[in-house]
């Protein structure tokens, strides 16, 4: 399984050549996976980017950029060869793992040493790392608890002041892309019905949801293995992955 950073790094790489859509980054950058994976990929390094104030987006296109921290990343220059017996320092990178904690040392007689530990404060109310656009959903979203209190997609859109310039139709759209794109990122539940979006207010609607999902992710499964057979009985090729070869002419 290749690491999560790993799909960062490959993202920040990719926004190096312009302001690019989710899915041209997927279709290019992760064009050997799955459709299903490099939609996940792409979603993962861009929120991650966005989060640590690399990248910014997505603007009133759907299109994401990079930051001037983003250009710093990429312009900065690689550690050159060593030319003493001391390894050179180590410059901090964006993917770098926080310093290991090292124990005190120890005496002959002395009682066992403890780990020193840098000092803690209090975890700070949690909070999601959203675009301005995403706190503003956030803000609204966070009234409308139980299904009771379901907001449309334009709707919420309307209520958070976000894109007057679009019609309801394309508002709603963008809503959808904002809120299936930042998923991970709420501090709690949304799931969304014929009568729109809300957060759940007990079990019973949390069950309803995934009871919904789970039936709708069948029958996707089903239409794709159906899609699948009828295309490799029409003769197309199978690549794997879900990628076909046009039939070989007779």
């Amino acid at each position: 399984m290749v690491p999560d950073s790993v799909h960062v790094a490959l993202v920040l790489q990719a926004l190096k050549a312009g302001p690019q859509p989710l899915s041209a980054i997927a279709g290019s950058t992760f064009k050997f996976y799955s459709d299903t994976d490099a939609y996940r990929c792409a979603q993962v390094g861009l929120s991650t980017l966005v989060h640590r104030g690399c990248a910014s987006g997505p603007d009133h296109r759907g299109m994401y950029s990079l930051t001037v921290h983003g250009l710093a990343m990429l312009e900065r220059p690689s550690p050159g060869p060593a030319t003493s017996r001391t390894p050179p320092r180590q410059q901090p990178s964006l993917f770098s793992p926080a310093p290991s904690v090292a124990p005190t040392s120890q005496t002959a007689g002395s009682p066992p040493a403890q780990l020193v530990h840098p000092p803690c404060t209090p975890p700070a109310a949690p909070m999601p790392a959203l675009p301005p656009e995403g706190r503003r959903l956030f803000a609204v979203l966070e009234s409308h608890k139980g299904a009771a209190a379901a907001i449309t997609a334009p709707a919420l859109a309307e209520a958070a002041g976000l894109w007057p310039d679009m019609t309801p139709a394309n508002r709603g759209t963008r809503v959808r892309e904002m809120l299936s794109l930042h998923q991970d990122d709420w501090p709690w539940p949304i799931v969304g019905d014929v009568d729109g979006y809300y957060r759940p207010a007990t079990a019973a609607e949390i069950t309803h949801c995934c009871a919904n999902y789970r039936s709708r992710a069948l029958l996707i499964l089903r239409r794709l293995r159906t899609v699948r057979r009828k295309a490799m009985a029409a003769g197309f090729v199978h690549c794997g992955h879900d990628r076909f070869a046009d039939p070989t002419p007779a």
